[in-house]
């Protein structure tokens, strides 16, 4: 997994906007982004649709418990930093939701920083 991490790594620094990573071993994936968001000085963020968008000391950003909710709102997060989607697949089909994704990297301008959706 240390490999892993090293190519996803690289990915960050190239500022891909986005990254999908498959594990079976949740907890152990989030112990190396949160390495890795430490290493590459990016704060991380996590969502799911049972806990919306939490902060890095485990604070809600309001009103994105939904998929749709959590991307229309990403421009409220400043400064570079992942945010990792968990389960985002059960969501990937939307119309909406794919329109919002191909508009993210887009929307931001470059002395705001980036977010690497994982």
């Amino acid at each position: 997994m240390n490999e892993a991490f090293s190519e996803l790594g690289v990915t960050l620094r190239a500022h891909y906007p986005f990254v999908y990573l498959l594990s079976f071993e949740e907890e152990r994936a989030m112990v190396g982004l949160q390495g890795l968001a430490a290493e590459t000085e990016r704060s991380l963020y996590t969502w799911s649709s049972a806990a919306g968008i939490r902060d890095p000391h485990g604070e809600l950003l309001p009103g994105t418990l939904d998929a749709l909710s959590a991307l229309e709102r990403l421009d409220e997060i400043k400064g570079p930093g992942i945010l990792v989607m968990k389960d985002f697949h059960h969501h990937i089909d939307s119309i909406q939701v794919t329109r919002l994704l191909r508009r993210g990297p887009n929307a931001r301008r470059p002395d705001e920083g980036s977010i690497s959706k994982v």
